[in-house]
């Protein structure tokens, strides 16, 4: 998660993603707070690669970051605008890097998820390139020591 937020800040710095084309737009069914939110985060949202129209009073999700893999477009965009809500904050610097975890977070390899020797390989790369290693943006630690008397305990327990 660390290279994707890092990944996203960027965006967010440079103004500049890549953006996939959804086949069909998705419709959002926002209320009147969401709206208001919506249009507040507009710009940091295209920065990230999201493609949001308005058509007929009705907004549309037209295109999303690349890499964006079997998230349904309309819930991740809501769940942005939600978490938006519940920290809301007026310090622009805050507002991105909460926009970048919550997005990172769902964008994220899921756990449990299998992955290839080159998916690992690449993973363990831009574990290494990235620039805080020991703890994911939330403060979660990214790696553990374990001695050989804990590996064992691990083991029969199982």
């Amino acid at each position: 998660m660390s290279g994707l937020y890092e990944q996203y800040m960027r965006q967010l710095e440079i103004r500049k993603a890549v953006s996939q084309t959804l086949l069909y737009p998705e419709e959002l069914k926002l209320d009147p707070l969401q709206r208001a939110n919506l249009s507040e985060m507009m710009e940091d949202l295209n920065a990230l690669g999201f493609q949001i129209n308005l058509m007929e009073n009705e907004y549309y999700v037209v295109a999303v970051p690349e890499n964006i893999d079997g998230i349904e477009p309309g819930v991740l965009v809501l769940d942005l605008i939600e978490g938006a809500l519940d920290h809301q904050t007026d310090i622009p610097g805050e507002r991105r890097e909460k926009l970048s975890l919550q997005l990172s977070k769902s964008a994220a390899i899921p756990y449990g998820q299998i992955l290839s020797d080159t998916e690992r390989k690449d993973l363990i790369e831009k574990l290494f390139a990235a620039s805080e290693q020991k703890y994911t943006p939330d403060g979660k630690k990214i790696r553990i020591r374990l001695t050989e008397e804990e590996l064992r305990k691990r083991f029969q327990q199982l």
